[in-house]
């Protein structure tokens, strides 16, 4: 990571809670691995924006769509890597590069180093236009 840290403005990462129904081993698992990679991210002084589902997959035009939708979408935008996509059991990744193109999309940042971030992500009401990321800084 640190060989391209140059070239990253800032991490996109989905914002995700505990749900009701989960199990207390894989949720410890779950956000142990987000913590790791937030703290990460600030050990080497790159921004974070946490970004909710319904926020993302509503800028990409997958709302109330399943995790087909989103591999079908990915290997549409990626051709040539449609076959990291192709197993039923790739919708992780092509979530999380989705989300990464979502990030790119609402990404204005002049030079590749800055410092400003979105405003955050407050309004999580489905029937509102979606809110910018949340930004979390370093």
């Amino acid at each position: 990571i640190e060989e391209h840290i140059g070239f990253l403005a800032r991490v996109y990462i989905e914002d995700v809670h505990a749900m009701p129904g989960q199990g207390v081993t894989s949720m410890f698992a779950f956000g142990e691995a987000a913590g790791l990679i937030r703290g990460v991210c600030a050990g080497l002084k790159v921004p974070v924006c946490l970004v909710s589902p319904i926020t993302w997959k509503r800028g990409m035009k997958l709302q109330g769509a399943g995790k087909d939708a989103s591999r079908a979408m990915a290997a549409r935008m990626w051709p040539e890597k449609a076959g990291l996509f192709k197993r039923q059991r790739d919708d992780g990744r092509a979530e999380a590069a989705l989300l990464a193109h979502y990030g790119q999309m609402h990404t204005s940042v002049p030079d590749r180093g800055a410092d400003s971030g979105p405003r955050p992500d407050t309004d999580r009401s489905p029937s509102v236009a979606p809110a910018p990321p949340r930004f979390v800084p370093p």
